[in-house]
């Protein structure tokens, strides 16, 4: 029995261990990429969206499309062509490539989408922060 002394041994309390969390830590943006990423469907539509985009501001830029242009209104053999290599959606009544404006339209819309969005982004944040803090506006 003088070895009973040596089969126990007190136990130590530190506050500070029971503050320690055994989670993993945990991410919002890292769980929204990795459920994003599993659906290949997902990420096929991004990147078709995003090839879409820069292909509607890049494409005007190398076409030089001008819409206020019509150098072939004259030349009736120009107008309503047949979709071909050099016009794949034809010409328009002026003689204007169509693919060329499809792709300005798109350009501009995107445009005008884009800034809508950021004014709606400006103006709610600026109210939303203004009636967060005053219960009388609120």
């Amino acid at each position: 029995m003088e070895n009973e002394k040596d089969l126990f041994a007190f136990a130590t309390f530190d506050e500070s261990e029971s503050e320690h969390i055994s989670a993993p830590t945990y991410s919002y943006w890292k769980s929204v990429w990795r459920t994003f990423v599993k659906s290949k469907f997902t990420v096929g539509v991004a990147i078709f969206m995003i090839a879409v985009i820069l292909f509607a501001f890049i494409q005007p830029l190398i076409s030089k499309y001008d819409a206020m242009a019509a150098d072939n209104i004259l030349d009736s053999s120009m107008k309503y062509l047949k979709p071909s290599l050099k016009y794949p959606f034809g010409t328009d009544s002026i003689g204007n490539s169509v693919f060329d404006a499809v792709w300005a339209g798109a350009k501009n819309s995107l445009i005008i989408g884009f800034l809508c969005t950021a004014i709606n982004m400006v103006v709610g944040i600026a109210v939303g922060a203004i009636w967060g803090f005053s219960r009388r506006l609120d």
